[in-house]
């Protein structure tokens, strides 16, 4: 089962499958994600099982024009999925397409923050049949810098996969280099991979992304204050 072969969005997500049906499985999956290692090259991830195997890797592809590119490829080199950011758009919007296309007939799913002014780490996912995207088909919600998001089946609490500090993996150390993803059953990993390595590609160190509206209020009013102070 795939989208090339007119399977519609509303039938895969129902079964689990997004990218295919041989990324699901009845039992939960813990992953281990590997982001910054002496044999990995600048802006790599690595992906593999509790038993240390290879599965997946991401890394920036080759851009065109201003937007950024992200490649999901698995463990033989073949591109899974193309994560492609759309310029110009104030909820800093990306497309998912099949292996390394970037045509419309080819899009897998789209990825943007739930507001232009949210208050805290949150991200819509729409699959590609949702054309009107009134109500998300995921969500993430939860902060990348400290390990700790969660993807959402649609707007509700159904969690699909969470994110934390601590991985399952043998044969890999523990450290800020390297994070666990647990998966619930029924849910395709390669998706979730996707959506962690959009995470990681839209991160950026010298920005926190828990900065918000909220503290920059704080900021503003303690600054206020204190000249007002020195005035006096």
């Amino acid at each position: 089962m795939s989208l090339r072969t007119g399977t519609s969005c509303a039938e895969l997500a129902q079964t689990g499958t997004i990218v295919g049906p041989q990324f699901c499985a009845p039992h939960p999956i813990d992953l281990a994600f590997t982001t910054r290692a002496p044999w990995l090259k600048d802006n790599h991830v690595t992906v593999t099982d509790i038993h240390g195997k290879f599965i997946l890797w991401s890394a920036d592809g080759p851009t065109q024009g201003l937007g950024r590119k992200r490649m999901l490829h698995d463990a033989d080199d073949n591109p899974l999925i193309s994560m492609r950011e759309k310029t110009l758009t104030a909820h800093e919007r990306w497309g998912a397409f099949i292996g390394d296309s970037s045509e419309d007939r080819d899009l897998l799913f789209s990825v943007k923050k739930s507001s232009m002014f949210q208050t805290k780490s949150k991200f819509d996912v729409f699959l590609a049949g949702n054309k009107e995207e009134k109500v998300c088909d995921f969500k993430i919600t939860g902060s990348y810098r400290k390990r700790r998001c969660t993807v959402y089946k649609g707007d509700s609490q159904m969690v699909l996969a969470q994110m934390s500090k601590k991985h399952e993996a043998i044969n890999l150390p523990q450290g800020e280099g390297i994070f666990g993803v647990h998966i619930n059953p029924n849910t395709d990993y390669c998706f979730i991979a996707a959506l962690f390595a959009f995470l990681h590609a839209i991160h950026d160190d010298s920005d926190d992304e828990d900065f918000n509206i909220k503290d920059a209020i704080e900021i503003v009013a303690g600054t206020i204050s204190q000249l007002a102070q020195l005035g006096n």
